[in-house]
């Protein structure tokens, strides 16, 4: 993301324009990355603000790609808010999302999610399968290590 400081700002012209133009399933996805930055910045509660908008426009936009996507960014929200059952609970949904429509990259990410949630909720076992799960599939796309996860 580079400077996420830029990135919000530039993150908030793209969202005026996705209304402009009302794209609801985009400006989701946008407010799903403007609440990466925000937890980046560690102002969570102004990410989970954002948040809770993406998940209401990308139900009624009902595009897969982007409400996993939402997901994934929701449970990221709620790891770095300390509710990794809520965080499980948004990646579950982004992975059954994502494999059902074969969007790979953002069912690793899901599975990512899950490893960490589960690690924060002191769940070893279920934690390593996890990262195992997303690792294998991450590799099976020829994704670097350094460029599987945002956080």
């Amino acid at each position: 993301l580079g400077d996420p400081a830029e990135a919000a700002h530039l993150l908030t012209a793209a969202q005026d324009l996705c209304e402009q133009v009302h794209s609801p399933a985009n400006t989701a996805f946008v407010l799903a990355c403007s609440a990466d930055v925000m937890t980046l910045l560690d102002r969570a509660d102004t990410a989970l603000t954002l948040i809770d908008r993406a998940r209401a426009l990308v139900q009624q936009a009902d595009v897969a790609v982007r409400q996993a996507a939402v997901m994934n960014a929701a449970g990221r929200v709620h790891r770095a808010l300390g509710e990794p059952a809520e965080a499980l609970r948004h990646h579950r949904q982004a992975r059954d999302l994502s494999a059902g429509i074969g969007f790979r990259f953002e069912e690793a990410l899901a599975l990512d999610g899950m490893a960490k949630a589960h690690a924060q909720s002191r769940e070893p076992t279920e934690a390593a399968d996890c990262r195992h799960r997303a690792d294998a599939l991450f590799a099976s796309m020829g994704v670097p290590e350094g460029s599987r996860t945002l956080f």
